[in-house]
């Protein structure tokens, strides 16, 4: 919350009253030792419940944001400024004084300094009069004030009359701001948490040229297509869909085609087999004339053996489709597993 200044009358007598009771308070349990009496009371710096608004010409606020981002080391500025309504205040333009930049502080160059002021004395006597702020960056520090900062408010604040305000700004390039409005006008003492900035802005200002600009840009999100990524029929892997237990089994002596028996057959590497027997497992075993092979192609994909020419059976393989078969295998398939 803002805060007095100077203490009014009415203030003082009321704290007055506050240190009697306190200190009455005190001597009623008090106790003689040494005869001395030490007392304390802390008055606290009257809170009044005030909010002021801090406002920028378009001007000053981009001149002060330009200095800001362009110096890689502090820099300080002075503003022409005055009262508006209520607890307002108005940052007309600003303006960069000669000064001396060492490291991270920025000091006045007190004999060209007075040079200045005197050229505005003299040429621009309502620039002068209205020299009411200084300002100064941060770079990319925090804005509290250091020693120095202090020192210097003290000096300028010296100089202002009983019925005049000072204004002190610390920026950095976060847009992080210390804001101090000494009112000795009004007594009263507006800091940071007290005080919103604005921006004064007219229909032929740059801010509402740009925001008119960037009105007529569309921004359109460019998304991929999806890629299919497309799988050969020969690849697909169709004998799995056919479980191990509906596979036709024939006998090694049985006629071709003639079902010995329909049992799941829970031999170990069975249906599927295991890595040792190709890819794919062993699948229905062998025998010597590889009937029993033909018939398992022929039950699967319609025709009687991978390497088998001819005629393709309909929606059936055959070698003749493809020299390696339907999940990767040669012709000669059969002689590498037996």
């Amino acid at each position: 919350m803002s805060k007095y200044i100077k203490f009014t009358d009415d203030y003082v007598a009321q704290k007055r009253q506050e240190i009697m009771d306190a200190f009455n308070k005190y001597m009623g349990s008090w106790k003689i030792e040494d005869g001395k009496v030490t007392f304390s009371h802390t008055i606290p710096n009257g809170e009044i419940d005030r909010k002021a608004t801090l406002y920028f010409t378009e001007k000053a606020w981009l001149k002060m944001h330009a200095i800001i981002m362009k110096c890689e080391k502090e820099i300080a500025w002075h503003g022409v400024a005055k009262r508006g309504d209520n607890d307002d205040y108005i940052i007309e333009d600003v303006m960069v004084y000669p000064q001396i930049v060492t490291g991270s502080q920025v000091d006045t160059d007190t004999a060209e300094y007075a040079k200045w002021l005197d050229w505005f004395d003299d040429n621009e006597p309502e620039t002068f009069r209205n020299i009411r702020m200084q300002g100064h960056s941060h770079v990319n520090f925090a804005c509290n004030p250091s020693s120095v900062d202090t020192g210097h408010q003290k000096d300028l604040l010296s100089q202002v009359r009983a019925d005049q305000f000072y204004i002190f700004l610390i920026w950095n390039k976060k847009d992080e701001r210390t804001i101090l409005i000494y009112d000795f006008g009004k007594n009263i003492l507006f800091e940071t948490k007290d005080v919103e900035v604005k921006i004064i802005e007219d229909e032929n200002s740059f801010t509402k040229w740009l925001e008119n600009a960037m009105a007529m840009v569309k921004e359109v999100s460019y998304i991929p297509p999806v890629q299919s990524l497309y799988t050969p029929t020969y690849m697909r892997p169709t004998a799995q869909a056919q479980p191990a237990s509906n596979l036709v089994i024939i006998d090694g002596g049985a006629a071709a085609g003639k079902k010995k028996d329909t049992k799941k057959n829970t031999r170990p590497g069975a249906g599927w087999g295991s890595a040792a027997d190709g890819p794919w497992g062993a699948g229905p075993q062998d025998d010597e004339d590889g009937d029993e092979m033909d018939d398992y192609y022929e039950s699967l994909y319609g025709c009687s053996t991978p390497s088998s020419s001819g005629s393709t059976p309909a929606g059936g393989w055959c070698a003749d489709d493809d020299p390696f078969g339907p999940f990767g295998y040669t012709e000669d398939w059969r002689d590498f597993n037996t």
